[in-house]
């Protein structure tokens, strides 16, 4: 009987054992890989949109900051700021500050890039400081209507990170009085 089962063994089982156990191995093989693939398909069309979503954000960010400096600009209270007569204690944004918790700063400058009037998110004043050798100031004084920052640069005060716009201030005959600057805080 032995010999009958080795013989059936070798014969009929054997043939019929090692294709199911090749295509077993084949179908773990393939599973493995097209799941890798799947994965990695999926992963990068998730960072893709992720990074769409970014900058989108960062895009709706710079233009809602451009439109709130360029509006800022006309205003005659800012005008009034270059005047001698003028109050320069920061109170004049601390609504504009109030109503965006993504703002860290807002200040005007003058043609000298010194802050005439200026506060920050922490109620600090900072009226007197040199800011002109900051891109967004020369800009301005370059003749520039507005400017927006090309990069993420540190606060003065701070050194916190700031993504900033700005816009020229000019009087009723359009001589250029100074400028207004408004920044986002990076971080938030």
């Amino acid at each position: 009987m032995s010999w009958v089962s080795r013989s059936l063994l070798r014969v009929i089982l054997l043939p019929i054992i090692i294709p199911i156990l090749a295509g077993i191995g084949g179908l773990v093989f393939y599973v493995q890989s097209s799941s890798f693939k799947m994965v990695l398909d999926n992963s990068m069309e998730s960072a893709t949109s992720q990074a769409a979503i970014i900058a989108s954000s960062l895009d709706l960010f710079v233009t809602d900051a451009l439109a709130v400096v360029k509006s800022l600009s006309g205003q005659e209270a800012v005008k009034e700021l270059f005047e001698e007569k003028a109050s320069s204690d920061g109170k004049l944004f601390k609504e504009t500050m109030r109503n965006n918790e993504v703002l860290r700063a807002v200040l005007v400058f003058d043609r000298n890039g010194i802050v005439l009037s200026g506060i920050d998110s922490k109620g600090s004043v900072l009226d007197g400081l040199d800011i002109s050798s900051r891109d967004y100031v020369k800009a301005i004084l370059k003749g520039e209507d507005s400017y927006i920052t090309k990069s993420v640069f540190r606060s003065k005060t701070d050194k916190s990170l700031l993504f900033g716009a700005s816009a020229a201030v000019r009087d009723a005959q359009g001589r250029l009085l100074g400028g207004i600057a408004l920044f986002g805080d990076w971080t938030k």
